[in-house]
């Protein structure tokens, strides 16, 4: 389901959840060349790959975090304190 979203919609739904995230109060790390290699390292990109679509990036994003639905229990746990 989630990679027949259109990137506008895929987008969107990010959009959505990145918002109400902020309101829980987590912060994402602060962008750094350090964490850029340690990112391209953990999922095996190499070097001169061609950059995705920001909603195909979306996609990615919301697959990631399907896969992984206590991170998004966790942080409205947290934001309902």
């Amino acid at each position: 389901m989630i990679q027949n979203l259109d990137d506008s919609k895929a987008e969107q739904i990010l959009l959505a959840i990145t918002r109400s995230l902020r309101g829980s109060g987590v912060k994402p790390p602060p962008w750094s060349p350090d964490l850029e290699h340690a990112l391209a390292f953990e999922f095996h990109v190499e070097p001169g790959t061609p950059p995705v679509s920001d909603g195909e990036l979306a996609r990615q994003a919301l697959l990631l975090l399907a896969g992984d639905p206590g991170r998004l229990k966790g942080s409205r746990s947290a934001s309902s304190r």
